[in-house]
């Protein structure tokens, strides 16, 4: 879920003064490139994937999404579904969930290659994350 579409969420049920029974827990994935191409292209990979599910599909569309960009996985819908580029980034978004009303943000970090992954990842976020 996009921070945008967590907000609403969030926001009509303040409205219809619905009491959330369970915590609001997000997960965002990450691809730590500085490069946009680099980093979207290893976004897309598990993108292809949850996108061949008809449920995933109709989350996006609800989300506001076109049948288009989904097909094509868009570099819009990966920009709004993937943080791409450095740690800072990554905490920025991270930041931007917990702002939309997700209680927890758990992080999946993508990679390939030379893009950081594992302890590596961990030690760059920890370092940003202070």
């Amino acid at each position: 879920m996009t921070p945008i579409a967590l907000g609403r969420y969030r926001a009509a049920g303040r409205r219809a003064r619905v009491r959330h029974a369970v915590d609001q827990r997000r997960g965002a994935r990450q691809a730590l490139d500085e490069g946009a191409a680099a980093a979207r292209a290893t976004a897309r990979k598990p993108l292809r994937l949850l996108t061949a599910m008809a449920s995933y599909r109709k989350s996006l569309t609800r989300q506001g999404f076109s049948d288009s960009d989904i097909a094509s996985l868009s570099d819009d819908l990966v920009n709004s579904l993937v943080s791409l580029g450095g740690p800072a980034d990554v905490v920025e978004r991270a930041d931007r969930l917990r702002e939309a009303g997700a209680d927890d943000v758990h992080l999946t970090v993508l990679g390939e290659g030379t893009q950081p992954t594992g302890a590596a990842a961990a030690r760059l976020l920890a370092a940003e994350f202070g």
